[in-house]
């Protein structure tokens, strides 16, 4: 993976192009975007396994690979959705993140420690060193998909005994189709006034920033870390059509209050 953290000194919306609104006019949380839009927030985030991955539940309410993409649905043969069409201009907004937050500070620490080796420490800094919110912005947010039709053209094709077709078809298997992501966030602090704060060498240390990176930051507005991040995802159920010529196959989308069932389910 090919990644680099930059500073930022965010300029007005006028000269970079920045989203000007906060939370995306009315969305209050990302976890609120995320379930309006019909998708599952991923447990934990994660940075691959996305779209063509199969996955079951586990009992600690987190989706287990069953199989990777290279490995079951190979992108040659079930391609994504071209990158020209994956722009998610919804989710650029700017979101404040409290401590209440678990799923912006959940893929910031998976996020962070991805990239920089060990995770920020986000929700330990509002409230000190004069950090009333920290909001984030993503980067390059998009969604990605395969198409149905791709898919089951390429599973019919399978082998009766082929270990993905077996996968594939088992009731408790699940397969991703589309997936919410970025390609990284932007960090600014806001203090008290309402107004960003410049980072100190206190700010730093207090949400573990490393020291390599920190130095380089003393008096920025903000920050930023660029590294592939998976938000949310939907799912097909597959399952085989009995006695149907040449072995069709029905692909269910499965709606997101079923799959907080299958998670409850499994608590």
């Amino acid at each position: 993976m090919v990644y680099r953290m930059t500073a930022l000194c965010f300029f007005s919306a006028l000269v970079v192009g920045c989203a000007s609104t906060k939370g995306n006019e009315g969305v209050k949380s990302l976890q609120e975007y995320v379930e309006k839009n019909g998708f599952t927030a991923f447990t934990p985030p994660r940075d691959a396994d996305g779209i063509g991955t199969v996955i079951s539940f586990d009992k600690k309410n987190q989706e287990t690979i069953v199989s990777s993409r290279q490995k079951c649905l190979p992108a040659s043969d079930v391609p994504s959705l071209d990158p020209n069409k994956q722009s998610v201009a919804l989710l650029s907004g700017e979101y404040e993140i409290s401590n209440n937050n678990e799923l912006e500070l959940g893929i910031s620490r998976v996020l962070s420690k991805n990239i920089l080796g060990s995770p920020l420490d986000l929700s330990g800094a509002i409230g000190r060193n004069g950090i009333r919110k920290i909001e984030v912005q993503f980067i390059e947010p998009f969604r990605d998909r395969i198409e149905r039709i791709d898919a089951k053209d390429y599973i019919r094709k399978l082998a009766d005994d082929d270990s993905c077709l077996e996968e594939f078809k088992r009731d408790t298997n699940y397969l991703i189709h589309t997936v919410l992501g970025a390609k990284g966030m932007k960090y600014s602090f806001i203090g008290e006034s309402g107004k960003k704060i410049a980072i100190t060498a206190d700010i730093a240390d207090v949400v573990k920033l490393d020291e390599s990176y920190a130095s380089k930051l003393d008096g920025k507005l903000g920050f930023e870390i660029e590294g592939n991040i998976l938000i949310g995802y939907r799912i097909w159920d597959v399952k085989g059509v009995p006695g149907a010529f040449g072995g069709d196959f029905l692909f269910r989308s499965i709606p997101r209050d079923e799959v907080k069932e299958l998670e409850k389910i499994l608590k």
